[in-house]
């Protein structure tokens, strides 16, 4: 009977945990994707591995940019206005096919695009899209970029109807030059063109630079 038990428990651990992992990869099969301009930072670690940290328009709190039909003001110190909160970050379309942030809100959106996030308690909203990781080949590519002023990068999301969103990918395009196995993306935004870079001779003249600088 103990053992039986025993078994029971295990099996329902098993389940429990393969429904977790279901329910947070789920926005990358059953999302929306949504491009957004995204910020990087820290492309690599010595304890946690490649990856990249990003931020957003819509990662720190700012009073002016709440739903005014809320009627809430907001402190980052009041009482009323703890850790954790959900917090909604509503985005709308621009012209070159991506998505930017318009507003918060503490009530859930209707009919609208947007991200469910929680308050960190000081002064930033977490929306589980923070980190990417990547092989190392790629990490080092990234850190090479992410030198260059003129780094320009969009994340890929897949948000779900009830904000939740998962990163599915990174594209950088250094210069204005595309850069990426995104082949709609150019300096201009997104295109259905399907054309190639022009400079490609150029482009990799300056990766054979930089490759030298890191060998000195």
């Amino acid at each position: 009977m103990k053992i039986r038990s025993l078994i029971l428990a295990i099996f329902f651990q098993i389940l429990l945990i393969i429904a977790m992992l279901a329910y947070a990869l789920m926005p990358l099969y059953l999302g929306k994707e949504v491009k957004v301009r995204v910020n990087l930072y820290d492309p690599r670690d010595l304890f946690r591995g490649n990856y990249v940290s990003l931020s957003y328009d819509f990662s720190n709190l700012q009073q002016s940019k709440f739903d005014e039909k809320t009627g809430v003001e907001i402190y980052i110190y009041d009482r009323n206005f703890s850790k954790n909160d959900e917090i909604y970050a509503i985005l709308k379309q621009d012209a070159n096919a991506t998505y930017a942030f318009d507003k918060f809100s503490f009530t859930k959106p209707k009919d609208a695009l947007f991200l469910a996030g929680k308050f960190d308690g000081y002064s930033l909203v977490k929306y589980g899209i923070e980190e990417f990781y990547m092989p190392t080949k790629k990490a080092k590519q990234t850190e090479r970029e992410m030198m260059d002023q003129d780094v320009d990068a969009v994340a890929v999301l897949m948000v779900m109807d009830d904000g939740r969103a998962r990163l599915k990918d990174i594209i950088i395009t250094p210069n204005g030059k595309k850069r990426s196995n995104d082949e709609n993306f150019d300096e201009n935004g997104y295109t259905d063109d399907n054309e190639s870079i022009d400079d490609n001779e150029s482009l990799e003249e300056l990766d054979k630079n930089i490759r030298l600088q890191d060998q000195r």
